[in-house]
């Protein structure tokens, strides 16, 4: 990770300035990269129910009254709420074009979305979709049926739903306009709720 050099801020928006990359860094070869040692720079959290992790009940508070969102996540409460899950800290854009090779090992940066206690396996699937959308060009259905297809559990799948509708939302809310693939993962949002029993028909 690189090193913290500053931390400021820049007409009310925070400005953080890291160390440069390694002189002997190098993009990956083509292929997964694990995010299990993100996982590992915490101490471990039990096991919980997803009504007890915190991940998930900060969206349900901020998240709670917003249309499709909500019942998205009444469906995944409904339908994954059961048993309990393994949470762990996520970098939160584990994407080729963050990471690289030195010499100490793996370098990864663009640390802005990581987060405590997420979905243990969320960067994985986010990276299959965010490499489906950016690097080849797919559609926004097409990207979110390979995480589902890819994932061992349909938990972390409609995890990744919830996060990604989540993120778009509060960068609406920050710039005060949809980003650009927004009416898409609304869609999206809208059709895994009646699929979970708990959408608008």
């Amino acid at each position: 990770v690189p090193r913290l050099l500053a931390v400021g801020s820049w007409r009310d928006h925070p400005l953080v300035a890291c160390e440069p990359m390694p002189l002997d860094a190098r993009r990956l070869p083509p292929g997964d990269v694990s995010a299990w040692p993100v996982r590992q720079m915490d101490p471990p959290l039990a096991d919980r129910p997803l009504l007890d992790a915190s991940w998930w009940t900060d969206r349900r508070r901020d998240f709670g009254d917003d249309g499709d969102i909500a019942a998205l996540m009444d469906g995944v409460e409904a339908v994954h709420s059961g048993r309990e899950r393994a949470w762990a800290r996520w970098h939160g854009d584990w994407v080729p074009w963050n990471l690289a090779r030195s010499g100490r090992g793996l370098v990864a940066w663009d640390w802005e979305y990581s987060e405590p206690g997420a979905p243990a396996g969320l960067d994985e699937l986010h990276c299959i979709y965010q490499v489906a959308r950016h690097r080849r060009g797919g559609q926004v259905q097409d990207a979110l049926g390979l995480v589902r297809a890819s994932a061992e559990d349909q938990w972390l799948a409609d995890a990744h739903l919830v996060m990604l509708s989540t993120r778009h939302r509060l960068l609406e809310r920050l710039t005060g306009r949809p980003v650009g693939d927004h009416h898409q993962v609304m869609a999206a949002v809208a059709e895994r709720a009646i699929a979970l029993g708990h959408g608008r028909r």
